[in-house]
């Protein structure tokens, strides 16, 4: 069950929360102030009903998030989401990013495209807010039960065990760096670690494939989706029959006194004689 997040008031330099639903960053989450010689504690608002933070009914949509100056930039921000559930694990994940932040700055030597970055785990937060049609328009808004909604979170899971298990940091992997090697090494995942067959791996695939393409479309990310090229596994539809014997007892039950229907004070009988004809001859042509 998700906690509420904090924020100290001697906070880690960049880091703050981010409320999904009002889009506001609270910088501090509780303080004690002096009126009149008199204590007195304060809390941010929310920036969509006003009222205190600790009553806010969505702290399950809060996030620490980091929010980092890009150098040389006309005050652009680089930023990053982080999954931590504590203050403590936040800072631990934010001087990571920092660090990669300060490391690509260093080889690009051109600090354009760091603010134009989307992380793998960033924008499956963002699609599991999109899932639940948190800031999405009325007439895009979608209509999927919790358990596809579920089913779908879990695929997103497990295309990053996939990742993970061949040492790729899904909250370092940039989406538009997503290729080929990776969509191939989802596939040997799904078919040989998970031993999922052919419509189960279909379905993963597809979940993935629509993800990618919201994610272009949604933050104009340039790319193709690689998963465009996943070739689907052939499913043989198993077509339900009856022996001869049950169709020869079938047959036998049509006859006038069972096309009897009685609606209300009506009797009528649905009975056709070209009924047991029509069958007759349909299954004489299949054989």
């Amino acid at each position: 069950m998700a906690k509420r997040k904090h924020m100290p008031n001697n906070k880690h330099k960049g880091l703050f929360i981010y409320c999904h639903v009002c889009k506001k960053h609270f910088s501090w989450t509780r303080k004690t102030t002096l009126r009149n010689t008199k204590k007195v504690k304060e809390e941010p608002t929310c920036g969509e009903t006003g009222k205190n933070y600790s009553t806010c009914k969505n702290f399950e949509k809060h996030r620490y998030k980091s929010r980092l100056h890009v150098p040389g930039s006309d005050g652009r921000k680089a930023s990053k989401t982080h999954d931590a559930t504590n203050y403590a694990d936040a800072v631990i994940q934010a001087i990571d990013f920092e660090k990669e932040f300060k490391a690509e700055l260093q080889g690009l030597g051109q600090p354009i495209e760091i603010r134009n970055r989307q992380y793998l785990f960033d924008i499956q937060l963002r699609y599991i807010d999109f899932l639940d049609n948190i800031d999405v328009p009325e007439h895009q808004k979608n209509t999927l039960s919790d358990q596809r909604k579920n089913e779908i979170v879990n695929c997103l899971k497990i295309f990053n065990e996939a990742l993970t298990k061949h040492n790729i940091n899904k909250k370092l992997l940039i989406i538009n760096r997503i290729g080929d090697m990776h969509v191939g090494l989802f596939h040997d995942y799904l078919l040989i670690d998970k031993n999922y067959k052919g419509n189960t791996y279909n379905g993963k695939m597809s979940v993935l494939k629509t993800f990618v393409s919201w994610a272009i479309d949604r933050f104009n990310i340039n790319m193709k989706n690689p998963f465009e090229k996943v070739r689907m596994i052939p499913v043989m539809t198993k077509r339900d029959t009856i022996t001869k014997e049950e169709f020869k007892n079938l047959l036998k039950i049509i006859k006038p006194e069972n096309g009897i229907e009685i609606q209300g004070k009506y009797k009528r009988n649905r009975y056709k004689l070209y009924l047991k004809d029509a069958l007759e001859t349909s299954f004489a042509y299949r054989r």
